[in-house]
């Protein structure tokens, strides 16, 4: 079988310019030992990391006026929803480490948007609250999150989107169990 960095090399000129077919016409074939479906299997890769990252480009790109990214945004979503996190659970909710958010929430504290606390039951502990800045910018990150999904949706058929938005929540949800399988340290179930 070619090796995986020549087939996405190949998929991935098509991919990027917006090829559904992927093979141009001007590239070497790909190898003859290479599957259809290996060939399926990279190129759905490339398109969901593709609009990943289209996604968060754009989003990044909405949220410029606003001196947010997406990363800061997201922190700021979670505590609209919950106030006073732990930084902690907020790095446990975002799936990254405990330092990124720390480095997130220095930024956030830069432009006022947030404020640290000692927890009263354990002051090793920080929480993290939102300023009333923060809370005025909450209808500005909304209304960019809704300009995003329409841009991303936009001449989609709603029932293939629903059954769409089915299949994406039943992957994420293999993702995530064998996620958990191959994370020995943590609890079944906890990310």
């Amino acid at each position: 079988m070619a090796p995986v960095w020549f087939i996405c090399q190949q998929n991935w000129a098509g991919a990027r310019h917006g090829n559904d077919n992927v093979q141009s016409t001007s590239m070497k074939p790909t190898p003859s030992d290479a599957t259809d479906t290996s060939k399926r299997a990279l190129r759905e890769g490339l398109v969901f990391q593709d609009v990943a990252r289209f996604r968060g480009l754009l989003f990044d790109a909405l949220l410029r006026p606003y001196n947010l990214t997406m990363s800061q945004a997201w922190i700021i979503f979670h505590l609209l929803r919950e106030n006073g996190l732990a930084q902690a659970d907020l790095a446990a909710r975002l799936d990254v480490a405990t330092v990124t958010v720390s480095k997130l929430i220095d930024r956030l504290e830069t432009h006022d948007l947030v404020i640290r606390c000692a927890d009263p039951a354990d002051r090793r502990i920080k929480r993290i609250y939102i300023t009333d800045k923060a809370k005025s910018l909450s209808q500005n990150m909304t209304k960019a999150q809704q300009q995003l999904h329409d841009l991303a949706k936009a001449g989609i058929d709603p029932a293939a989107l629903d059954t769409t938005l089915q299949v994406l929540a039943q992957m994420r949800q293999n993702l995530k169990t064998a996620l958990d399988d191959h994370r020995p340290d943590q609890p079944k179930g906890s990310t």
